[in-house]
């Protein structure tokens, strides 16, 4: 691939599932176990996938542009955006840099461990910091972080880590070869544990002695 098109789809592809992302927000529901003002939405699947696809940097970009665009476009208040892009973003980094350390044999694993990371900082994040800025009393902070916002947020990301799953097992190798580097993403998207099948034994001697490399006859 030329270089100069290969780094463009790098750029490119964070904005435009950024963007995505963005418009995901809007297909929010509550969950119906938690508080009405804790609402899911799958906006944070996109920058997800392209931090599997691209590397936990540029999945982070992507999360920016979608917390940047609700900011401009929603009217989101600073505090939301804050606590947005922090979930967001360790979430996404701490999925992607454990799916890559790891490989795709440790992918539900990684999402999970991600899931439950970014539940524990925000748990931290909303007693010591968020919701005293939104002006929840403090006594009521505690019970509320440990009473909702944590369970909501271990489901929240659960749920996200599952549909990001599922995408990537279809488009997982589409995304990668956009960013040219199709071969990673073919290896992807094979299912774990699958073998790749050997020659039989004639066989592979027959290739052997032609100097081949797995050529059909």
């Amino acid at each position: 691939m030329n270089p100069v098109v290969h780094r463009t789809r790098r750029v490119v592809l964070p904005g435009v599932l950024g963007a995505l992302g963005f418009v995901l927000m809007y297909v929010a529901f509550p969950l119906g176990i938690f508080p009405s003002y804790l609402t899911y939405d799958p906006g944070d699947v996109p920058a997800l996938l392209v931090g599997l696809a691209l590397g936990p940097w540029a999945g982070l970009a992507a999360e920016v542009v979608k917390n940047a665009l609700s900011f401009l476009l929603q009217g989101a208040t600073p505090i939301g955006i804050a606590a947005n892009t922090l979930a967001g973003g360790v979430f996404v980094v701490s999925a992607a840099a454990l799916w890559s350390a790891g490989g795709r044999r440790s992918a539900g694993w990684a999402l999970a461990g991600a899931a439950l990371l970014v539940s524990m900082v925000m748990a931290a994040a909303n007693a010591l910091v968020f919701l005293p800025a939104w002006g929840v009393p403090s006594a009521q902070v505690l019970p509320t972080v440990w009473g909702a916002i944590l369970p909501f947020n271990l489901v929240k990301f659960s749920l996200s880590s599952v549909l990001a799953y599922a995408v990537w097992a279809r488009l997982g190798a589409r995304l990668t070869a956009s960013a040219g580097t199709a071969a990673a993403g073919a290896a992807a998207v094979q299912p774990a544990g699958a073998a790749v099948p050997e020659p039989a034994p004639g066989r592979a001697d027959a290739l052997r002695a032609k100097g081949t490399r797995g050529s059909a006859e």
